[in-house]
C-alpha cells in the first residue's frame, strides 16, 4: 500500500526546490536531465563583456516511449487554467504542476498542526521553454498559493510589463 501513496506523492518525501525545477525542466526540454548551476556568467566590471559562460550540460533520460511525455506536458498545459485563474490572462503559455506536501508536524509553541506546504511547479514559454520555477510555500495551504510568485518570477523574467502581474 506504500507504493500507491508515492505514486500519487502522498509517500515520505525529500526533494529541494533545485530538484523539482530540474524535474519540471526535464518535461519540459523532452527528456533531457540539464546540470544545475549558481552561475551562468561572468561580466567584466562595465558589463560589456561576457568573461565566461556556463554551457548547462545535458543528459538525456533513457525514457520507454517519448510520446509519452506529450500527454503530460498537455496536462499541464490545462492545469494553468485551474491553478487559482492566475495564468488565464497571462499574454504567454505556461505549463504548470500544483502539489500539496501535507505536514503531520504540530507546532511546539501553540500545540496545533501546521498547515501544509504549497508546490508550484512551472515552465514558459510551453512551446519553447526557457526557465522551469519550482517554489514552495511553507504552510501555504495549497501549490495553488504559489501560482502568483511564479507568475511574478516569470513575468520578471521576461521583462513583462508590471501590469502582466495581477
Amino acid at each position: 500500500t506504500d507504493t500507491l501513496n508515492v505514486i500519487i506523492g502522498q509517500g515520505p518525501n525529500a526533494y529541494t526546490p533545485l530538484q523539482m525545477a530540474r524535474y519540471m525542466c526535464c518535461f519540459a526540454n523532452g527528456g533531457y536531465k540539464v546540470k544545475a548551476h549558481v552561475i551562468s556568467k561572468v561580466m567584466n566590471p562595465d558589463n560589456t563583456e561576457i568573461i565566461e559562460q556556463t554551457v548547462p550540460e545535458k543528459e538525456r533520460i533513457d525514457l520507454k516511449d517519448p510520446r509519452h511525455l506529450q500527454p503530460i506536458l498537455e496536462g499541464m498545459l490545462l492545469a494553468k487554467d485551474v491553478s487559482g485563474k492566475t495564468f488565464v490572462n497571462f499574454p504567454m503559455k505556461v505549463g504548470v504542476k500544483t502539489g500539496t506536501a501535507q505536514n503531520t508536524a504540530i507546532n511546539p509553541n501553540t500545540g496545533q498542526m501546521y498547515d501544509n506546504y504549497g508546490w508550484f511547479l512551472a515552465f514558459a514559454p510551453y512551446d519553447d521553454p526557457e526557465i522551469a520555477i519550482a517554489t514552495i510555500l511553507f504552510q501555504g495551504g495549497s501549490g495553488v498559493n504559489a501560482a502568483p510568485l511564479n507568475r511574478a518570477i516569470i513575468a520578471h523574467y521576461f521583462g513583462m510589463k508590471p501590469e502582466a502581474n495581477p
